[in-house]
């Protein structure tokens, strides 16, 4: 998975533990094989700059090496 971030986040870390352990976000991590109508969890958290105005977004991709043969559940 690889997840841009604003540069208004400092300090990024995450989690694929539900939060037990955090590991400092590099921008991608890779998340092994998800079984079929599975899921991962992946959270991300971080500090917002104090200087920081407006609404801060951001979109995660995700890839694979085999095709999904529905890509209506995604």
């Amino acid at each position: 998975m690889t997840q841009v971030l604003s540069a208004q986040i400092l300090n990024p870390v995450f989690s694929l533990d539900a939060g037990n352990t955090w590991n400092e976000w590099t921008g991608t991590v890779l998340l092994g094989t998800v079984p079929a109508n599975g899921s991962i969890d992946v959270r991300i958290r971080g500090t917002v700059h104090p200087s920081a105005l407006g609404l801060l977004s951001t979109t995660a991709s995700v890839s694979a090496d085999t095709d999904d043969p529905d890509a209506t559940n995604n």
